[in-house]
């Protein structure tokens, strides 16, 4: 008897612990009305892209995939490539990632429009 009050007194803790969300659920949540861009935050590459999937890594940097373009402004146009994104949003640097495979060749050509890294 003494094991099922324990067992009762521990399912009945675990059940008050668990508490209510503060939060209403998505479905009760109202729609935004609005957006505001801040334009002086804007960074303004010389390189260009278009079709920009991001990811974060695991190191806490972003990893985006670009297509048709040189974000770098290196001088090689690429059909789809990687690149890192590293520091803070006053301080990031853009990195190159030259172990994806270059694959702009007719035989060979893809666009990469979802990514995810480990």
């Amino acid at each position: 008897m003494r094991t099922i009050l324990l067992s009762i007194a521990t399912l009945l803790w675990a059940i008050a612990s668990t508490g209510q969300a503060t939060e209403p659920s998505p479905a009760h949540r109202p729609a935004p009305t609005g957006v505001v861009f801040h334009k002086d935050t804007l960074f303004r590459s010389d390189g260009r892209g278009d079709n920009w999937c991001l990811t974060w890594a695991a190191d806490d940097s972003q990893v985006t995939s670009m297509d048709d373009g040189d974000w770098l402004s290196a001088g090689h146009r690429f059909h789809n490539h990687l690149y890192r994104i590293v520091g803070g949003p006053d301080d990031f640097q853009r990195q190159n990632i030259p172990q994806y495979p270059d694959l702009s060749g007719t035989e060979g050509s893809w666009f990469g429009y979802g990514i995810l890294v480990s």
